[in-house]
C-alpha cells in the first residue's frame, strides 16, 4: 500500500486529481476484452507496449502517480533487443475518462532480476531484486532517483531470476517485511545494513522482517516455496501468497505468525513429495494453509479504501499470472487463525498475466500484466487501472495541525487505512482530551478500524504513551489481539505484563488471543503451564508451544521432557516436545538423551516424527533399531513411507540437496524381509516400481495368491502394469478362476493388451460382455488378428450392440483399430455421441464431460497401453516415468477444469522445466525431448514423448532450439471415449 513522497502529512496535502496531458507517449486503444465479474467495476488501460514492456513490481505514490519496474533482464534471449537493465518507469498525467498515462519516463535503470517495487508509509521507496533491496532516495520533486542505498543483501550461488528477494509489506510499528524464495536449495546469507546476518540452505523459502534502514533482521517464518507477495489485513495479521513447489500444491493463501513453519524443505527434492516435507500441515508442527489459490499468485493487498463497493473493503485480492485472473479473498476466523474462500474478479485470456497490484490513493487500484506465458522477456506488456463504472472519486482528506478534533475522531475510523492512522496520530500528538479520546476509542467495538489506529498510534509514540494500551491487552477490546501482538516489540512492556499474561489465559479467552498470549511469554517458568496447550486442536496454537520450547526452555530441560515417562502418554505433548527438540539439534545443540524406547511408542506419529530426527540430525546410534518402529501396530502408510525415506537419507554419507523421494526402489529388499509380517511388507507393496529392474515377476506372483484381497489386487496391479510375458503366464492360470473379482479381472485384462494367444482372445471376449466389457475391449483393440478373426470379433462384440454409449464408442474405436470401420452397424454409430469440434471450446468440452467417472478405471486408464499412456511420461506414487510432471498429488493443485484444458492443450502452459526442445545433429536428423540430464563435456539425454530416452554426443549437435509445442501430444482426447476421459479426470481429481 502506497503513502505519501516524504512524510503521511503530504499525503493528504496533494490532491488526486488527475493531471495535464503530455503528447510525447504513442497511442493507447481501448482496454482489450477482459471479463469483469462486476457490473459496478471497469477496467481501465492506463499503458500499453512498446511504452511499458514486460513490467513487474508496481508501486503508487501519494500524488497518485504509477512507479513501475520494466525487466529486461529475466532470462534475457540472446537476440533479446530492449535496454539492457531493468529500470523503473514513472506514469503520470491520466486521461480522466479513460484513465491511461500521457505521460512515461525513465526514472532510475542500471540493476537486474528485479521484481518487489513499494513506497513505505513514510513515502520512502524500496526495490528488491533477486539479490539485494534498496533504498532509492527521490528528488525534491519526486520524479528521479538522486541516490540508491543497499539495505539488505542476498549473498549465494543461487542466481535464478525470481526465486531470491522479492515483495514488500509495511506493519504497523514500521517494520519492512520481504520474502526468500527458495533459491534452488543453495546456501545464502542474508547480510543487514548492521552486518547482523542470517544464513541458511536448503529449507525452502522464509519470510523475514527488518527496520526500513535494514538493520534488526530476523527470520519471521520458514517453510515456504517462494513466498512472493506480503499483506497486513485491517487487523494487522500477515498474510502471504506462496507459489507450489512443483507437483505438490495448490498454490496458497497463508496466514503468516512468528516462528509458524509451513512445511516445504527444498533439501528433499523441488517436488514437495517428500515425506519429510508438507504442504497443507500434515506434520506435526506445521502449519496449513488459509486457501489454495489458482496457479502462480503473484501480488497481494488489502483493500482498504471506500471507494469500490463496500463489500470489498478488508477483503484480500491477489493476482495470479498462470490462470489469468484476480481473485478475491474473504477471510473468517478458524481458531486462532483463518480459513478463505475466493471468487474470481477479473479474468481474461491467454495474454493476461497479472503481476503487481497496489491501492492507489484515489481508492482504485492499478496493477501490472506481463502478458505473455514466455518467461523470458519478451517486450510486451500492460497497466491496467481497476475502479468504479462511476467517474466519482474521492476528494483529498486535508490533516494538519488546524485540522478541527470532531473531523479527526470521525478521520479515525476512515475507510483509508492511511486516513485513519493519521487522524489517530495526530489526536495523540495534540494530547489532553483529544488523547483521551484515542484512548476510549481502544475499547469501541462499534468502531473496529478507529481502535486499530487508536492502538497504532499509542504505540507509535512515547514509552509513556505505550503503557495506556495495557487495559487494551486484558480486556475484551477489538484489539487485544493486535495488542498483545505489539509485545514482542516492546521488551520492557512485555516484561511489565508478564505477571498478568498466565491469569488471562487461564481464563480461556478467544483462541487468537490465548496464542498470542502465548507467544508473549518470556519466562521459562511460565511454559509448564504453556505446555497444557500442547493438547489443543489448533495447529496454530501447537506451533506457538512449540516454538516457546525452542526459543525459551534449555536443552537439559527439554531433554527431560522428551524422555519423561509421564510425557509418553500424552502424544500430543510429547510430539510437541520432539518437534522443538528436533529445532534445537538443527541449531548445532548436541543431546545426551536416550531416544530408544520412543521407536516402539504405542502413537504412529510419535514414531513418525522420531524417524525424521533421527535421519535429519543423524543420531547414527539409532540406526541399526530403526526398523523398531514398525514392529508396533499401528503402522501407517505415512509411517512406511517415512521410514523408507529415512532408510534412503541415511544411505547417503553426506545427504545432497534436491534428493527426490523414490521409495520404487528402496522398498524391494524389505517385501522378501521376512523380519517384517506380511502386513507390513504388504505397505511396502503399495511403494513399489512394477518396472523396477530388482522387482522379480516370480516375488509379484507369490503376493499374488495371498489370501487377502487388498494384497493380492496390490500384487495383480503391479504385474498388469509390468507388460511381461511370465505376467501373462500367470494370468493365463486364473482365467478358469469363477473366485475372480471385477477389480481382479479388470487388472488382468490391462495385462493381457498385448497379448495374442488364442485363449487370450477368447477369454477377453468373454469379458466383453460381462461387467468389464470396457476394459476388455480397450485391450480387444490392440491384438494383432488374422482377417477371419477381425470379423469373428466384431460380430462377437456387436451381438451385445451398443447397451450404451460408452460402449459404442468402445466398440466403434475397436474396429477403427482393426480396420474394420466400413462394418460396424449403423445403430451402433448412432449411438456414439458428438463432440466439440475444437479443443479450444473449453465450456462445451466441460459440459459434455461433466457428471461423475470412476477413478478406479481412470487408474487402469492411466496405466494402460491402449489409450494416452500417460504412464510413459508422467509417475504417480512412485509409478510411471520421470519426463514430465509428477502428478501425485496433481488433484490437489489444479481444478477439473484446468486438467481437462491441460489435456486437451497441452502445449497452451508449459513450465521451464518440461520445455520441449528441438536438436538437430549433423546429420540432418532433428528429434524433439525433454533434456533429462546434460554431462558438461561429451553427452546430452533427450526423452521423447513415449519416455524414450536417447543420449547424444555433443559434438554431433549442430542446433538446438526450445520448441513451443508440448513433449505432452496433441490428440490424447481421441484416444479416449468419452467415460474413459471422465474416469481418467476423476482419478487425477482423487490424487491429493
Amino acid at each position: 500500500m502506497s503513502a505519501c513522497k516524504s512524510s503521511l502529512f503530504a499525503f493528504l496535502l496533494s490532491t488526486i486529481a488527475v493531471l495535464l496531458c503530455n503528447k510525447n507517449v504513442s497511442q493507447v486503444t481501448a482496454a482489450e476484452p477482459k471479463f469483469v465479474k462486476e457490473d459496478r467495476l471497469v477496467l481501465q488501460l492506463v499503458a500499453s507496449d512498446p511504452d511499458i514492456v514486460t513490467p513487474t513490481g508496481i508501486a503508487v505514490d501519494s500524488q497518485g502517480r504509477i512507479w513501475v519496474i520494466e525487466n529486461h533482464t529475466h532470462q534475457r534471449p540472446s537476440n533479446y533487443k530492449g535496454p539492457a537493465t531493468d529500470r523503473i518507469r514513472l506514469l503520470e498525467d491520466f486521461e480522466p475518462k479513460t484513465g491511461k498515462a500521457k505521460k512515461i519516463t525513465t526514472v532510475y535503470e542500471g540493476f537486474k532480476n528485479s521484481m518487489g517495487l513499494a513506497f513505505s508509509p513514510e513515502g520512502r521507496l524500496f526495490l528488491a531484486t533477486r539479490a539485494a533491496i534498496l533504498e532509492l532516495v527521490l528528488s525534491k520533486e519526486g520524479n528521479s532517483v538522486v541516490e540508491k542505498k543497499e539495505i539488505l543483501r542476498l549473498e549465494t550461488k543461487g542466481d535464478y531470476p525470481h526465486n531470491g528477494l522479492s515483495g514488500f509489506a509495511f506493519d504497523s510499528v514500521g517494520h519492512m517485511i520481504f520474502g526468500l524464495g527458495e533459491n534452488l536449495g543453495e546456501n545464502y546469507s542474508i547480510v543487514g545494513s548492521d552486518g547482523k546476518k542470517w544464513n541458511g540452505g536448503g529449507e525452502g523459502g522464509s519470510v523475514f522482517r527488518c527496520k526500513p534502514d535494514g538493520s534488526n533482521l530476523e527470520r519471521v517464518a520458514t517453510g515456504f516455496w517462494n513466498p512472493f507477495a506480503q499483506a497486513y489485513d485491517t487487523a494487522g495479521h500477515l498474510f502471504i501468497v506462496d507459489n507450489d513447489p512443483d507437483a505438490r500444491g495448490p498454490c496458497r493463501l497463508v496466514h503468516v505468525i512468528d516462528g509458524g513453519d509451513y512445511g516445504y524443505r527444498f533439501r528433499y527434492g523441488r517436488k514437495g513429495l517428500h515425506p519429510f516435507v508438507c504442504w497443507n500441515g500434515e506434520l506435526p508442527g506445521c502449519l496449513p494453509m488459509a486457501a489454495g489459490t489458482l496457479e502462480a499468485p503473484s501480488g497481494l493487498l488489502c483493500y482498504q479504501h471506500g471507494l469500490l463497493p463496500q463489500d470489498y473493503y478488508g477483503k484480500l485480492f491477489s493476482t495470479s499470472w498462470g490462470d489469468h485472473v484476480i481473485e478475491v479473498f474473504e477471510t473468517k476466523p478458524k481458531g486462532s487463525s483463518f480459513e478463505a474462500t475466493s471468487r474470481i474478479l477479473v479474468k481474461g485470456d491467454e495474454n493476461f498475466r497479472p503481476v503487481g497490484i497496489v491501492q492507489c490513493p484515489d481508492g482504485t487500484l492499478v496493477f501490472s500484466d506481463w502478458v505473455d506465458k514466455s518467461y523470458p522477456v519478451h517486450g510486451k506488456g500492460k497497466i491496467w487501472r481497476l475502479a468504479p463504472k462511476s467517474e466519482s472519486r474521492f476528494s483529498p482528506k486535508i490533516i494538519n495541525d488546524q485540522t478541527n478534533n470532531l473531523v479527526l475522531k470521525r478521520l479515525m475510523n476512515d475507510e483509508d487505512k492511511v486516513v485513519r492512522e493519521l487522524a489517530a496520530r495526530e489526536m495523540v500528538k495534540r494530547g489532553g482530551a483529544d488523547r483521551d479520546v484515542v484512548i476510549k476509542a481502544l475499547s469501541d467495538k462499534t468502531r473496529p478500524r478507529a481502535a486499530t489506529a487508536s492502538l497504532h498510534a499509542l504505540f507509535s509514540s512515547t514509552q509513556k504513551e505505550r503503557t495506556e494500551i495495557l487495559g487494551a491487552m486484558l480486556t475484551n477490546t477489538p484489539v487485544q489481539a493486535e495488542a498483545l501482538r505489539l509485545l514482542q516489540f516492546d521488551p520492557k512492556l512485555s516484561e511489565a505484563m508478564r505477571p498478568s499474561l498466565m491469569p488471562l489465559l487461564v481464563a480461556k479467552p478467544n483462541p487468537e488471543v490465548s496464542r498470542e498470549i502465548l507467544a508473549a511469554l518470556t519466562d521459562n517458568f511460565d511454559l509448564l503451564v504453556a505446555l497444557e496447550e500442547s493438547r489443543s486442536e489448533d495447529p496454530f496454537v501447537r506451533a506457538t508451544v512449540i516454538d516457546l520450547l525452542d526459543r525459551l526452555m534449555p536443552m537439559p530441560q527439554l531433554e527431560s521432557l522428551v524422555t519423561s515417562s509421564t510425557t509418553a502418554q500424552d502424544p500430543k505433548r510429547l510430539t510437541a516436545a520432539l518437534v522443538a527438540f528436533q529445532r534445537k539439534l538443527a541449531k548445532g545443540a548436541e543431546t545426551q538423551a536416550d531416544l530408544s524406547a520412543l521407536l516402539t511408542h504405542a502413537d504412529p506419529v510419535v514414531r513418525q516424527t522420531l524417524v525424521r530426527i533421527i535421519a535429519e540430525q543423524k543420531l547414527s546410534a539409532y540406526y541399526p533399531k530403526l526398523s523398531d518402529v514398525l514392529s508396533v501396530q499401528p503402522v501407517t502408510r505415512e509411517l512406511v513411507e517415512t521410514f523408507v525415506a529415512a532408510e534412503n537419507w541415511i544411505a547417503f554419507k553426506e545427504p545432497v540437496m534436491r534428493n527426490e523421494f523414490d521409495a520404487s526402489e528402496g522398498v524391494i529388499r524389505y517385501l522378501e524381509d521376512t523380519k517384517y509380517p506380511e502386513n507390513i511388507r504388504a505397505q511396502f507393496l503399495k511403494l513399489a516400481d512394477p518396472n523396477a529392474p530388482k522387482l522379480k515377476t516370480a516375488t509379484l506372483v507369490k503376493w499374488a495368491g495371498s489370501s487377502k484381497p487388498d494384497i493380492r489386487l496390490q500384487a495383480v496391479k503391479l504385474l498388469a502394469i509390468r507388460q511381461d510375458h511370465e505376467a501373462k503366464a500367470y494370468f493365463r492360470t486364473l482365467y478358469t478362476d469363477a473366485q475372480l473379482s471385477k477389480d481382479l479381472r479388470s487388472w488382468m485384462a490391462l495385462g493381457l493388451a498385448n497379448a495374442n494367444k488364442p485363449e487370450d482372445v477368447g477369454w477377453l471376449l468373454n469379458q466383453s460382455q460381462s461387467d468389464i466389457s470396457l476394459e476388455a475391449v480397450r485391450s480387444l483393440q490392440s491384438l494383432k488378428l488374422d482377417t477371419k478373426q477381425k470379423a469373428s470379433v466384431l460380430a462377437d462384440l456387436s451381438k451385445s450392440t451398443a447397451k450404451d454409449v460408452e460402449y459404442a464408442e468402445a466398440l466403434v474405436r475397436f474396429a477403427k483399430h482393426q480396420g474394420l470401420s466400413e462394418k460396424v452397424d449403423g445403430s451402433v454409430l448412432e449411438k456414439v455421441p458428438g463432440r466439440p469440434k475444437a479443443v479450444t471450446d473449453q465450456s462445451g468440452w466441460e459440459k459434455i464431460l461433466a457428471g461423475s467417472g470412476d477413478p478406479a478405471a481412470g487408474e487402469r486408464l492411466f496405466f494402460h497401453p491402449n489409450g494416452p499412456k500417460c504412464y510413459s511420461c508422467h509417475r504417480v506414487q512412485g509409478r510411471g516415468a520421470m519426463i514430465g510432471p509428477e502428478l501425485s498429488q496433481i488433484g490437489g493443485a489444479l481444478k477439473r477444469e484446468k486438467l481437462i484444458e491441460s489435456i486437451l492443450q497441452p502445449s497452451k502452459e508449459i513450465a521451464p522445466l518440461f520445455t520441449a526442445w528441438q536438436i538437430t545433429t549433423v546429420d540432418g536428423k532433428s528429434r524433439l525431448g525433454l533434456i533429462i540430464s546434460e554431462n558438461f563435456d561429451s553427452t546430452v539425454s533427450i526423452a521423447d514423448g513415449n519416455g524414450k530416452i536417447e543420449r547424444i554426443p555433443k559434438l554431433d549437435i549442430e542446433d538446438r532450439k526450445a520448441s513451443t509445442k508440448s513433449l505432452m501430444p496433441d490428440g490424447l482426447e481421441q484416444l479416449m471415449t468419452l467415460k474413459e476421459f471422465r474416469d481418467l479426470i476423476a482419478y487425477l481429481e482423487s490424487l491429493k
